[in-house]
């Protein structure tokens, strides 16, 4: 979670604008009265600066901290980047390890009779609230904010968290128009750099013979980062989380050298490392092996003989049913487990840890994995166990491959991991101290079929019931929805959604997860067909018909790679019936498209019969969960060409 705040937050910026160096507290007239960006002409806000300067300080007595001094000016355009003015700065409290920050000013400025009117931030305005027991933020809004106004707020961050240095960002959700980060790092360390992103940052390093590092002086280094001209990043459809692409730095202590003793100490790790830390564990490893508080429970089940994958789910179930989900994640147990089996619930350590102990016991192959979830970021190369937060189990078949899963979910099941838990891979341990990288790619494929029946009558009303069956990850995401709401807004929004008139809505098969979930729907519309002269328009697939899709960028060299979650199947059977006393004019052709690299194909099939019906068959299929950004063409003209397909109007002439 730390990481995750300071990745976020270290929105650190230059202190240079068009070539001019200005000074805190002072603005160019030229900033008030620009009306648009030059990266962007479109942009709400903007970045005219970001800048940042870390300093590595000694204190005799205390130890090492760095201290963050970040500086921000951002052009505020319209009403939309409003949002922009109100800023959050979350810090650690913890107990001896505490954060800080201070040395807030703030200042607003606006054009006001064709004059720089400067408005301070008053320290009243800056308000200090805990957030949880662990973690405080300074908060403040600044005043008198316009179209137009120039915002500008720096302060000091200081933290003992030397080993990761915090991420800074480059890039944001607005062009950038200037980044520069400035870090000074005494000799004694060694940090390796860790980059990502896709834009150019210029990288300049100086060697100082003296430098005042607290109450230590010391040989250092200058690493000068600096980037203009950055564009926000972009939403290019099919993105599971866009931070993890955000153009950014990030230090890892590698090696740190005594002062005083000349003592070179190693930090770098290891993944054989961190398995023997967290095997020997008394809240991750040693959980896995005490077992007396449920033996009597599962010897109920094992005695039952069963095969080895109806044991596993039937274990994987009696956990998801004796232990309720807190909402909390971790990557240790919160508590010992025999006091969360008796409480009832726990965090996603305390319920996955015991799932893989209770496996063990039963004789299986099972281990624990842990993971990054999505919103947190791409799990990073360096070996460590900060940059995880979550921990889920593996069972190892007979041929190599494993079963996956996590019983803080209620409506996943066998090898369906929560959407949360789909991040790229994860890091598997086994109780002789070694590990393994376990992919955590979704490779079951999610099918939704629509079955629809259309009683079109002359005046372009019509009635129909339609039947939606969902499997796998269409089925858990839909469970969700259905349990989290009542049926008055599920009908409602599918009222809105297809423009139909509900008159029955009924479901099955919520709670039993061996099963698709099926959703049946009675339904009536009114004036949703054209009528032109004595002719009845309509689409082959009426209110399901595909109208857009993700890829919308008109450029050609999309950067970012295409994430479909899972994979995935859809299927139309639509059936049409229309008046004896109209004819088909016209009636689209079938097609076929098959993608490259057998990564996904879509059918279109039509019947027609003489009892005034028509049939539409549909097939699309995406066998891909995670494909490189080349495919982006490919995939735009697929779209494309299933748009046109689904949207082609279907016409029936009245017979004179």
């Amino acid at each position: 979670m730390r990481l995750r705040f300071l990745i976020f937050f270290t929105l650190i910026s230059t202190n240079y604008i068009f070539g001019q160096k200005l000074e805190f507290g002072e603005i160019d007239l030229s900033e008030l009265k620009s009306s648009k960006n030059v990266l962007d002409s479109t942009a709400h806000s903007a970045f005219l600066f970001k800048n940042a300067e870390l300093n590595m300080i000694y204190n005799y007595g205390v130890g090492w901290k760095y201290e963050l001094k970040v500086t921000n000016r951002i052009k505020i355009y319209k009403k939309e980047g409003f949002k922009y003015a109100t800023v959050q700065i979350p810090y650690y409290k913890g107990n001896s390890n505490a954060e800080d920050v201070n040395r807030i000013r703030a200042h607003i400025f606006n054009l006001v009779d064709g004059q720089i009117e400067k408005t301070k931030l008053k320290n009243r305005d800056i308000i200090d609230n805990d957030v949880d027991d662990n973690w405080s933020e300074i908060k403040f809004t600044f005043p008198n904010l316009k179209e137009g106004s120039v915002i500008e707020y720096t302060y000091v961050y200081s933290s003992p968290f030397i080993s990761f240095l915090p991420e800074w960002s480059f890039q944001d959700r607005i062009p950038v128009q200037n980044s520069e980060y400035t870090l000074t790092i005494p000799k004694i360390f060694g940090y390796n750099e860790h980059f990502k992103g896709f834009h150019n940052v210029n990288k300049t390093l100086e060697s100082l013979a003296s430098y005042s590092s607290g109450s230590l002086n010391v040989n250092a280094l200058k690493y000068k980062y600096h980037s203009f001209n950055i564009p926000a990043i972009e939403d290019e459809g099919l993105v599971n989380n866009l931070d993890n692409y955000v153009t950014s730095v990030q230090h890892e202590l590698a090696a740190y050298k005594s002062p005083n003793s000349g003592e070179i100490f190693d930090y770098k790790t290891s993944w054989d490392k961190i398995a023997k830390e967290l095997m020997n564990s008394d809240l991750f490893g040693k959980q896995l092996f005490l077992t007396k508080y449920f033996e009597e429970d599962l010897n109920e089940i094992i005695n039952k003989k069963l095969p080895d994958r109806d044991e596993i789910e039937m274990i994987f179930n009696y956990v998801k049913a004796k232990i309720k989900w807190n909402e909390y994640i971790g990557l240790y147990c919160s508590d010992d487990l025999k006091h969360i089996y008796e409480k009832g619930s726990g965090n996603t350590a305390d319920i996955n840890i015991m799932l893989a102990g209770m496996l063990k016991y039963a004789g299986h192959k099972a281990y624990p994995v842990i993971l990054r979830t999505v919103s947190s970021g791409m799990p990073s190369k360096i070996p460590s166990t900060r940059f995880y937060n979550y921990v889920i189990t593996a069972v190892e078949k007979n041929d190599g491959s494993f079963i996956l899963l996590d019983a803080t979910e209620k409506y996943a099941h066998v090898n369906i991991l929560p959407f949360r838990c789909l991040n790229f891979y994860g890091r598997l341990f086994r109780e002789n101290l070694t590990s393994e990288k376990i992919e955590l790619f979704a490779n079951e494929k999610s099918d939704k079929d629509f079955l629809l029946n259309i009683n079109l009558d002359s005046i372009g009303n019509y009635t129909g019931q339609m039947r939606i069956k969902y499997s796998n990850y269409y089925a858990l995401r839909q469970r969700e929805k259905l349990s989290d709401t009542d049926e008055k807004t599920i009908t409602t929004g599918y009222e809105n959604m297809y423009n139909i008139d509900i008159v029955k809505y009924s479901y099955s098969n919520l709670e039993d997860i061996t099963k698709p979930l099926v959703e049946t729907i009675s339904f009536n519309s009114q004036n949703q067909v054209d009528l032109i002269n004595s002719s009845i328009y309509f689409n082959p697939l009426f209110f399901l018909a595909r109208k857009q899709h993700p890829f919308k960028l008109e450029k050609k060299d999309r950067k970012l790679p295409i994430n479909y979650t899972y994979p995935k199947s859809q299927k139309f059977i639509i059936t049409i019936n229309y008046p004896k006393n109209y004819k088909l004019e016209y009636l689209t052709t079938n097609e076929a498209i098959n993608l490259t690299d057998g990564i996904g194909n879509y059918k279109f099939i039509t019947n027609t019969s003489n009892q005034k019906s028509i049939q539409i068959m549909v097939n699309y299929n995406i066998n891909a969960t995670f494909l490189d950004a080349k495919y982006y063409d490919e995939l735009k003209k697929f779209y494309n060409a299933i748009v046109n397909k689904e949207t082609d109007k279907i016409v029936l002439k009245k017979i004179e």
